[in-house]
């Protein structure tokens, strides 16, 4: 993270198949929000469970953007 903050990157979206499937997910929201990258999760929010939603907030997560197909 700390390269991705070096290089000047001020965002990351998290999508592509369904992201909250990684375990180490609020891990990587975390080390992104704790080096001021703006972080946005693109989900379709099947199977989260609620106390995993605020994981994600306690981690930092700025942005959610639920997709719909």
């Amino acid at each position: 993270f700390s390269q991705a903050a070096d290089l000047g990157v001020l965002q990351v979206h998290l999508s592509g198949g369904e992201p909250t499937l990684r375990r180490d997910l609020e891990q990587l929201i975390a080390g992104l929000s704790a080096r001021g990258v703006y972080t946005n999760l693109i989900t379709a929010g099947v199977g989260i469970a609620e106390g995993r939603m605020e994981a994600f907030a306690e981690a930092g997560l700025d942005h959610l953007q639920l997709s719909f197909q």
